[in-house]
């Protein structure tokens, strides 16, 4: 959530389109984009365990299986989630893996579209080699892999040639993560739909017009899926934030 001006808890994330602003912390599910638990980074120092578990409490001993991405993900933080009785899958950081050198050099002489397997204290590590090194750290899924049509870059093209898909072997791991990991890209797209535009001096304006957006979407998500189960034609969200804001 970005932030132009001054606030104890402004944060900086070089790796984010918006660089300066507020961090938040969400879980929302893989099929439809409903903020379930969330908090706000209050810079205190708190270890990726704290935040991870803190988030993930409610639903302890409850089945569910949580993708994360390479922020969160640590060996630390799958064997905690292991004791809560809750599966992990995420993209993990190579420096977080703390392997062997000899590990690490058979990663580095991985060609493109090569992977390898590597099972511990019952979470598994998949490398793949794409146009980088993907990692992937799993507590719940097995070796295979699964053939998928993509679309080439422009890039990796060959010149001359007219194929534009490829069909390549890929981990099943990483496919089902790519098709379960988009809850909280949907949400913040519809959140940034129609963001209140006006500025101003209080930075905890930001966080309560962004509560509000929240409230919208979950509302909104929860408005489709009844009026469907109605079989009526539901209203878009433009009409519904409209017809909301009339009442």
């Amino acid at each position: 959530m970005k932030l132009d001006g001054r606030s104890v808890y402004k944060v900086y994330m070089p790796q984010k389109p918006i660089k300066y602003g507020f961090k938040i912390y969400s879980v929302v599910p893989s099929d439809f984009p409903i903020v379930l638990n969330m908090a706000i980074h209050d810079g205190k120092k708190r270890t990726l365990v704290d935040i991870v578990c803190n988030l993930l409490t409610p639903f302890q001993g409850k089945g569910h299986v949580v993708h994360m991405d390479k922020y969160y993900m640590t060996p630390k933080v799958v064997k905690a989630l292991q004791q809560m009785e809750i599966g992990t899958v995420g993209m993990c950081m190579r420096n977080r893996l703390h392997l062997s050198k000899e590990i690490y050099e058979e990663l580095d002489a991985l060609s493109k579209g090569e992977f390898c397997y590597y099972e511990s204290d019952e979470m598994l590590l998949i490398c793949f080699q794409d146009s980088k090194l993907v990692c992937l750290l799993s507590n719940v899924d097995q070796v295979k892999q699964s053939r998928v049509t993509r679309k080439i870059r422009k890039a990796d093209r060959i010149r001359g040639s007219n194929d534009l898909y490829e069909t390549v072997n890929i981990p099943s791991s990483i496919v089902k993560y790519n098709h379960h990991a988009r809850g909280v890209d949907i949400l913040d797209q519809y959140v940034n739909y129609y963001m209140f535009p006006h500025r101003s001096l209080k930075w905890y304006f930001r966080i309560v017009m962004f509560l509000i957006e929240v409230a919208l979407v979950n509302s909104w998500v929860l408005y489709t899926d009844t009026e469907e189960r109605r079989e009526e034609k539901p209203l878009s969200f433009l009409s519904y934030r409209r017809k909301v804001a009339k009442q």
